[in-house]
């Protein structure tokens, strides 16, 4: 016995020193090789793409970087679940090192070799062309800080590649010294000019270019507009310019096709036969647009299928660099469902004198949890910390984003003082949100079977989904979700959790890099919170299409942006006018109501565009307090609520016909509208200013609508730019969404008549400028 213990002794010990050992060992650099083959796919002026090979045991890969080869001071970037990373928002023309080591639940694993790479030279950010004078155009840019100089190029058509670089008076190719100013003498005949500017360091030439074009002389537009409805059988003549005095020669006609109902199918805006047709409305020969015939060449703007339309989105060349927004999908679903989470009668709760419920007070330093969820949808609960308020407004952030000592915009670290800047931002818009769009909850009393309204609103302040980046530039900036206004015990078999009261979220990294897109925000999701207790809490409002419920709710929260953009000093390229470019590319792909996932930014643009331009043209500030605040809901929101500020009645048709043809001048400022306009057209350059009482009943506030040009939104598709819409070839036709609508470029006018024979029930109608 006495031997048998006396061998267990000697391998118990053995095995506890076993156990020391390998206690005091770095598993991570034992069970985790460095990845191989670290290297450099792709480089631009502002991203690097590396690719690694996969290390066996690997739950995800750690990206170092650093200005310097020196691992030790290296930064670290974030995770990678692949092997691969895109690294974006770098410095042009700057050399960067970079280390990515495996990584699982027992740490950290070996470095791999260094990756280097030098960012291709960049463009000016900003870059604009200015009428000097009758035969002088002045180009101005913001400074690039490693460009030696600056080329140019200018052209007539638009088509980059067939651009010439500027020359000297003996036809020599010159570069623009170090500057941010150049003059280019330019004749009369020539008009209308495109230009790019592209840097140049040592011998390199940057790849991306800035964009403008200018117009010596401004378009005289004429406002001609004659309607077919839809007939499959009768060719109609028209007298296109009766009532307009008017030579129609250097005119043109762009044929607008609209479909004011809620389906889809056979829905066309007319179509080429193959048997063509010389008209007297064209120079050349141009064949009879008819619907329905077997020959015809049909794309169909759907989403079944490789379309025209479709193409064109997929070759479109953003000329932007700027934050890509995106929506958090499961709230933006949820705020637009009915749902069955009302508590079957109300809690008992301690009321104050003036019959509201009662709601704990807290103290900056409190402490207090939140559910929040993960990007699969999972919800766990976070310890915040609330560091600033204001009247209306407690900010609480995740007690890990808390650092008051950071100095960085991109370490996902936030202080004291950007929390007290949001609750002072949030404040600013407070008393003009609520004048728009009505109180708040907390200032209601209880709504049965909702949870009791809080002291102030609650703002947290965290990672997002957890997908933070040092230089993360696209995802979801904040969002408003209405599950939190119901119980918890009501939503919890549901699947979701909920914190029981007025909040929304806002994205730590974005409001540590890109401040005024959160401002902006601020103001989108509170609209968001302010619509669900209006209509959903307060009126019961159901919608029949929640895709057309989603519309309206995010139209509403965008020109709520618009109307406080001067209230938060907020520029166009942070507003949601900066979404007009994807609207000038996209407006006919979607149908006005429509919400698809897979195209947001176009959903969001098209939601947009049709708002601002129904506010600058139907009574603004007023317009939107009376969508917010009526009975109704989809289309007819809006069409009871221009006819309440207006006293006129208006169909989806006739706004779908008004705003179809507005498209149709992207250049018209405000002054030749003024000089030269009918009544009857209604563009996007219009103006507005309301003012509108407080909801204390004595506070005024007014709200500014400025002109928009639609031509200030550039884009490429296949190197051709284009500054507004984009115009449709005549030899095609297309299938049109529910509520949507399309403009077709027919061409220049050399008579007065044409035969156009219509599809049904489709709206048509031709404009001639």
């Amino acid at each position: 016995m006495k031997g048998l213990f006396r061998r267990f002794t000697i391998v118990s010990i053995f095995h506890i020193l076993i156990v020391i050992l390998f206690s005091c060992t770095d598993y991570s650099a034992i069970l985790l090789d460095a990845p191989k083959n670290l290297s450099i796919s792709d480089t631009t002026s502002s991203t690097v793409t590396l690719t690694w090979d996969k290390v066996y045991g690997a739950v995800n890969y750690l990206v170092y970087i650093n200005t310097e080869n020196n691992s030790s001071t290296s930064s670290y970037l974030g995770y990678a679940s692949t092997t691969g990373a895109n690294i974006s928002g770098l410095d042009s023309y700057t050399t960067y090192y970079f280390w990515v080591y495996a990584s699982s639940v027992s740490g950290k694993g070996q470095s791999s070799d260094v990756a280097t790479a030098t960012t291709i030279i960049g463009c000016p950010e900003t870059f604009t062309a200015t009428k000097s004078s009758s035969s002088q155009v002045k180009l101005s840019w913001s400074k690039v800080e490693t460009c030696d100089s600056y080329i140019i190029y200018r052209n007539s058509t638009g088509v980059l590649s067939e651009a010439e670089q500027i020359a000297d008076s003996e036809g020599n190719t010159i570069s623009i010294p170090v500057g941010t100013n150049y003059y280019i003498d330019t004749s009369p005949e020539e008009n209308l000019n495109y230009y790019w500017i592209r840097c140049k360091k040592d011998s390199q030439i940057s790849t991306d270019s800035a964009f403008d074009y200018c117009r010596l002389t401004e378009i005289s537009y004429r406002y001609g507009l004659s309607s077919v409805l839809g007939n499959t059988n009768t060719a109609s003549k028209f007298d296109f310019f009766q009532n307009m005095r008017m030579s129609p020669n250097g005119s043109n006609v762009y044929f607008l096709s609209t479909n004011p109902s809620n389906s889809s199918s056979n829905i066309y805006s007319g179509s080429a036969i193959s048997n063509s047709v010389r008209l007297q409305l064209f120079d050349n020969d141009y064949p009879v647009l008819k619907a329905g015939a077997s020959s015809r060449n049909t794309i169909a703007c759907s989403k079944e299928g490789l379309t025209e339309a479709e193409t064109i989105l997929n070759k479109f060349e953003l000329q932007d660099n700027s934050v890509k927004r995106t929506d958090k999908a499961a709230a933006v679903k949820f705020n637009s469902e009915t749902h069955d989470f009302k508590m079957p009668s109300s809690r008992s709760l301690l009321r104050s004198s003036s019959g509201k419920p009662e709601s704990r007070s807290y103290s900056i330093g409190d402490t207090k949890n939140f559910f929040i969820d993960d990007a699969d949808g999972n919800f766990s609960s976070v310890n915040a910390s609330l560091k600033a308020e204001s009247d209306n407004c407690y900010v609480w952030i995740v007690s890990d984003i808390y650092d008051n000592s950071s100095s960085s915009d991109s370490d996902n670290k936030i202080t004291t003082r950007q929390l007290e800047t949001l609750a002072s931002k949030f404040e600013l818009i407070y008393g003009p949100e609520t004048a728009i769009f009505g109180k708040p909850y907390k200032e209601l009393s209880q709504i049965s079977g909702y949870v009791a309204p809080s002291e102030k609103i609650n703002i947290l302040v965290f990672d997002i989904e957890g997908d933070y980046t040092a230089f993360q530039s696209s995802g979801t900036l904040g969002y408003f979700w209405g599950k939190d206004l119901y119980y918890d015990s009501a939503v919890k078999s549901s699947g979701y959790r909920s914190n029981e009261c007025e909040i929304f979220y806002i994205d730590s990294h974005f409001l540590d890099r890109y401040q005024e897109f959160v401002y902006s925000t601020l103001a989108h999701e509170f609209q968001h919170m302010l619509h669900f207790v209006h209509k959903k809490m307060e009126q019961e409002l159901t919608s029949t299409n929640t895709n057309e419920a989603t519309w309206l709710n995010e139209m509403l929260s965008m020109i709520c942006e618009d109307l406080l953009q001067e209230t938060l000093g907020t520029k166009d390229e942070y507003s949601p006018k900066s979404r007009l470019t994807y609207f000038n590319l996209g407006y006919a792909y979607l149908g006005l109501t429509e919400w698809d996932e897979n195209y947001t930014a176009y959903s969001y643009s098209n939601a947009y565009a049709f708002g601002a331009w129904l506010i600058r043209n139907y009574g603004g500030a007023e317009l939107v307090k009376e969508m917010a605040s009526n009975d109704c809901v989809d289309l007819d929101c809006i069409t009871q609520a221009i006819e309440t500020v207006t006293g006129n009645s208006i169909t989806v048709t006739e706004l779908l016909r008004q705003f179809s043809r507005a498209l149709c001048y992207p250049e018209l400022t405000k002054t030749q509208f003024d000089v030269g306009a009918t009544n009857s057209l209604k563009p996007f350059c219009n103006t507005n200013s309301k003012t509108l009482t407080g909801t204390d009943g004595s506070t005024s506030y007014t709200f500014n609508l400025s002109s928009i040009l639609l031509c200030d939104y550039t884009y490429a598709i296949d190197g051709t730019y284009y500054a507004g819409p984009y115009y449709y070839s005549s030899r095609y036709s297309y299938a049109l969404s529910k509520y949507g609508n399309i403009v077709i470029d027919l061409g220049p006018v050399n008579s007065y008549y044409a035969t156009y024979i219509s599809p049904a029930p489709a709206y048509s109608y031709f404009v001639i400028q």
